[in-house]
């Protein structure tokens, strides 16, 4: 028999399409990320220039999309000039060329103290009501069954004493905490639980802490295909400030694309207003069949209430609460992402009196129609209004890795009048806020075991006056961050990285920003330390050739 084989002869090089290419977050440092799209399978290489030195990072898959990161060990950053070389199967290639300003590491390691708590983890409420109005609030969760995380059959509440958390209250119900309100102002709260397709609105007695009195529920989709139409509930709000509260939820149907509802109390009884649909365009099923999240706030400061949702699609949308209380669309951002419909916060960041709002979204491992995997990418966004349903990004984290259960929260929590952003991308704690100017990282923590938390809430739980942040964490308990005030005054210096100078001596850097002069101390291994020099300088030389530890 013959012997053919067909040959292709790929006399063009491949066409690149960035996605994104900027500095971000690689674990614990600032560095360079990059996301590439091709027309063909290739190979890629990125060599980043910095401070006269050159770093090269190698593709690790032949694939159409790469993705590469690249991280600042040294953490003092500066000006990179970014190349990034794309190679086909034929040898040819493409090349992007970029400039990168990379931040240098100013977070504070000391800005929270990191506190393990005796409450049990759980999927926390992302509020902090006062049930009994004894000016303490309430800690409210859905224990996990396991340190895996999932749901149980018990929601309970904890509430400060003393020195720590001590149970305060039990409800037997296998739902998820979503929102508290007085929605017919009565003065008694009410209580939203959700969870695939169940949504229940518990009301407060006067002989309990915990609402349990059911006044509204949506258990059509309870069955065991949850297939059928229900709301999910997500946010309790009163967007056209009538005075009677609404239950703002997903609706989801046998279609491709879900809506969202409004119901507004009456009486006794809650009747739909409003039916929102979504403008945006989308590649992607979005029926939601998990817990969806919403927030509200009057992001544009004219007087009217906002209703922020997002898609499995990467997109956004801002509803505005109009005179006679209908809602239209306002504003709208699509993404190139996914998973944009699950993570929200609102703050002042700024400190101007208006509230900023607070996105998140991701890679997808399956790209709409196929395709090669998308690099682990996320980003957090900051939103700020700059006139009537107009908002620009004032903000934009990107952080490298896998993506798994998180949230973000805000809260003015060192007193300076705007609020900071909370961010659990598990294993890192991070916390953005506004300072010398300009919205940064102020923090990030990674302790183990690792934040794990798919909702956080911050409040002044002791009654002083100051915020500390809850989150769940792959342990058996909640942690608790709570502001060092020392640490905020001033910050210790943070070790660069040291190198040897000759068989007698090595060279240690630090970088302490705020610091006046830093004090090295040496000691032996197993004794005490002791100072050596001090210094203005970010480094200095010891001539020593024993083994020893050290100390700043």
């Amino acid at each position: 028999m013959e012997d053919r084989r067909r040959v292709v002869v790929d006399r063009t090089p491949p066409d690149a399409d960035v996605q994104f290419v900027g500095a971000g977050r690689v674990e614990d440092r600032w560095g360079v990320l990059a996301d590439v799209t091709s027309d063909d399978t290739v190979q890629s290489r990125m060599e980043v220039q910095i401070r006269g030195a050159e770093h090269v990072v190698e593709g690790e898959f032949e694939s159409s999309r790469q993705g590469l990161t690249w991280a600042d060990e040294r953490g003092t950053g500066g000006e990179a000039s970014v190349e990034i070389m794309l190679t086909n199967r034929s040898g040819l290639q493409t090349t992007i060329d970029t400039s990168i300003t990379i931040p240098a590491h100013s977070a504070n390691p000391s800005f929270f103290e990191v506190k393990e708590t005796a409450v049990p983890g759980g999927a926390l409420l992302p509020t902090a009501p006062d049930f009994d109005d004894d000016g303490l609030p309430e800690l409210v969760l859905n224990q996990f069954p396991a340190r895996r995380g999932g749901i149980s059959d018990t929601v309970k509440a904890f509430e400060w004493a003393s020195s720590e958390f001590a149970p305060a209250d039990t409800l037997l119900a296998r739902l998820f905490p979503k929102d508290v309100r007085d929605t017919d102002r009565d003065g008694q709260q009410e209580f939203l639980l959700q969870i695939n397709g169940a949504t229940i609105l518990l009301e407060q007695d006067a002989s309990d802490l915990l609402p349990k009195r059911l006044v509204y529920a949506d258990t059509a989709a309870v069955t065991p295909s949850l297939d059928g139409p229900s709301l999910h509930g997500a946010a309790l709000t009163d967007l056209d400030q009538d005075g009677s509260g609404e239950v703002v939820g997903n609706w989801k149907a046998d279609t491709a694309r879900t809506e969202w509802r409004v119901l507004e109390r009456e009486g006794s009884s809650f009747e739909r207003v409003g039916r929102l649909s979504n403008p945006t365009d989308h590649e992607r099923s979005d029926t939601v069949r998990s817990a969806p999240n919403a927030v509200t706030g009057d992001f544009d400061g004219d007087g009217r209430r906002d209703l922020l949702i997002g898609d499995r699609d990467g997109n956004w949308v801002v509803y505005e609460a109009g005179a006679d209380g209908s809602m239209e669309v306002a504003w709208t951002h699509q993404t190139d992402r996914f998973v944009a419909d699950k993570r929200f916060a609102v703050g002042d960041v700024t400190g101007d009196g208006r509230p900023e709002f607070v996105t998140h979204n991701t890679y997808s491992p399956s790209p709409p129609g196929g395709g090669d995997p998308e690099p682990p990418v996320s980003f957090y966004h900051i939103w700020s209004a700059t006139g009537d349903d107009a908002y620009e990004r004032i903000y934009r984290l990107p952080v490298a890795g896998e993506r798994s259960d998180g949230a973000i929260t805000t809260a003015d929590f060192n007193a300076d009048d705007r609020d900071e952003v909370a961010i659990a991308h598990p294993p890192s704690l991070l916390l953005v806020g506004r300072s010398q100017g300009e919205v940064q990282l102020l923090h990030q923590d990674r302790s183990r075991p690792a934040v794990r938390s798919p909702s956080m809430v911050a409040a002044d739980f002791e009654g002083d006056d100051r915020p500390s942040l809850v989150a769940a964490t792959a342990g058996e308990t909640l942690r608790r961050y709570a502001v060092n005030e020392s640490g905020l005054q001033r910050p210790p210096p943070r070790w660069v990285r040291t190198e040897p100078t000759g068989p007698a001596g090595h060279r240690l850097q630090w970088r302490a920003p705020t610091a006046d002069s830093v004090t090295v101390y040496a000691g032996p291994p197993d004794g005490a330390f002791n100072p050596v020099t001090s210094t203005t300088d970010s480094s200095t030389t010891i001539t020593d050739s024993s083994r020893l530890r050290f100390a700043l």
